[in-house]
């Protein structure tokens, strides 16, 4: 996601992700299931984040038998 700033949000459907760390480690994932499941699959790659926001029952999972880490960076603001 080359130039990619801000937040994400997945209202439906799955993000899976085809590298590690494309995702800036200042970025805000949010995960709805107003219409349907949302899900944030990490596909076998690490990631690092700022922060998580899901409602059940969307959810972050692994479809890869590699193991992974979600690291949240948490950064604060100031």
């Amino acid at each position: 996601m080359a130039g990619f700033s801000g937040g994400v949000v997945i209202n439906a459907g799955t993000l899976r992700m085809g590298a590690s760390n494309c995702i800036p480690d200042d970025a805000r994932i949010s995960l709805s299931t107003s219409v349907s499941t949302a899900t944030f699959d990490l596909n076998g790659y690490n990631e690092t984040i700022a922060s998580l926001i899901a409602a059940y029952p969307a959810g972050v999972t692994n479809s890869s038998a590699t193991p992974v880490t979600l690291t949240l960076s948490l950064l604060r603001n100031g």
